[in-house]
């Protein structure tokens, strides 16, 4: 199965992830910059794939990561030219598209760019790139 994740799902991933609680409330979430309707069907995503569990009382519906769930590894990295900032969380993936539009190769398409070094790669050896933190 192959499972894919769009930009909101990650971001999402990494805000609950970096909580102290490692669990936010449905409010925190909405006011990462998103439609909120977006951000519900990304947590219902996220829970159907046992990546959250929701849990609601006085304040709200809960989101949170527990024992059960399964760990996702949400790494940033950086375009090399434009410096945009992408989230990914698959550990064999070797290149990545740039998320600017107006980043483009000087052929006019849309830029990809590498995750390892492609020499280091063709050695056996595998030594990340471009990551942030």
């Amino acid at each position: 199965m192959d499972e894919r994740y769009k930009e909101i799902d990650l971001e999402i991933m990494e805000h609950i992830q970096c909580s102290p609680c490692k669990g936010l409330y449905f409010v925190d979430l909405a006011n990462l910059g998103y439609d909120s309707v977006k951000v519900h069907k990304s947590l219902k995503k996220l829970i159907s794939r046992n990546f959250l569990k929701e849990s609601h009382d006085f304040n709200g519906a809960n989101f949170s990561i527990t024992e059960n769930s399964r760990e996702m590894n949400v790494v940033k990295v950086s375009c090399p030219i434009c410096n945009t900032i992408r989230r990914t969380h698959r550990d064999n993936q070797h290149t990545i598209h740039c998320l600017n539009k107006e980043c483009r190769t000087p052929r006019g398409t849309h830029r990809n760019f590498w995750l390892i070094n492609i020499d280091h790669f063709r050695k056996g050896d595998i030594k990340r790139i471009n990551n942030v933190n």
